[in-house]
């Protein structure tokens, strides 16, 4: 659990008692960074331990304490890892996620831990939400129906430090008996029944003249009579159907008159 830091000084030959060495260690988890004033030690190498943390990811520069000194080239250092869960599991009866704890946790860790499941829907997690619980199993009913989502948990330790993340696993809550839309599909059935009371309606106006016609026709037909006493047909046309208002009247005929057609 230590961290040992060693270095070569920017001048090896140089002799100054009156030289510090400015150790700078940026905790990047925690965001904090812890500083260290070093004697000159007159050797060809530098070296300095520091305690390493479960989980940790370190930043580390050195410079010397002369002014307009500038720092070495930052080199990063990780603590040991902590051990993640494994065997991540969702229920989607109840909406519940299990998983199990790593045997090789470390007994400091494990008396004071917490657990960070990950879902989000993308596959690389960008954008996922995190929800924290003391131990499985833990409940999530947020999540939408029909939607696939990817889950994963890890173990948090009472300083902040996380373990990696466990195996990825892919949830989709079932749709059931229950019939989810989304707003691009509400306006797509909304135009298409549209479309379908529309086209209704011209049908049903066409065969509304259509019958009107029909009638007329039959009205037409049932007002011909035939005169025995002249020998005549007397035939009664309806001027207010759609044919031309210039079209001649069509009247009674007999036969002892020749028919003329202008």
């Amino acid at each position: 659990m230590t961290m040992v830091i060693t270095w070569e000084p920017s001048c090896p030959h140089a002799e100054n008692d009156s030289l510090f060495y400015r150790l700078s260690i940026r905790d990047v988890i925690r965001n904090e960074t812890s500083y260290y004033m070093l004697m000159n030690q007159k050797n060809h190498t530098h070296s300095h331990t520091v305690v390493a943390h479960w989980g940790g990811f370190y930043s580390i520069y050195v410079s010397t304490s002369l002014p307009g000194a500038r720092s070495s080239r930052p080199a990063v250092c990780r603590g040991p890892v902590i051990p993640p869960p494994y065997d991540l599991t969702y229920n989607p009866v109840d909406g519940s996620f299990f998983w199990r704890r790593n045997r090789t946790l470390p007994h400091e860790i494990l008396t004071n831990c917490s657990y960070v499941l990950y879902i989000a829907r993308a596959r690389n997690m960008s954008k996922a939400s995190t929800y924290e619980c003391a131990k499985p199993p833990l409940v999530i009913n947020s999540l939408s129906l029909g939607i696939i989502y990817y889950a994963a948990v890890a173990i948090k330790d009472s300083h902040g430090y996380l373990s990696p993340r466990s195996q990825l696993i892919r949830v989709e809550k079932p749709l059931g008996d229950e019939l989810v839309l989304s707003q691009s599909s509400v306006v797509g059935v909304s135009v298409s029944v549209f479309l379908v009371v529309v086209a209704l309606i011209m049908v049903v106006g066409v065969l509304a003249v259509r019958h009107r016609r029909l009638a007329r026709s039959f009205l037409t037909f049932a007002n011909t009579h035939y005169d025995r006493s002249q020998g005549t047909t007397h035939i009664t046309t309806d001027h207010n159907l759609d044919e031309d208002d210039d079209s001649p009247m069509i009247r009674g005929f007999s036969d002892d008159e020749p028919l003329v057609i202008a």
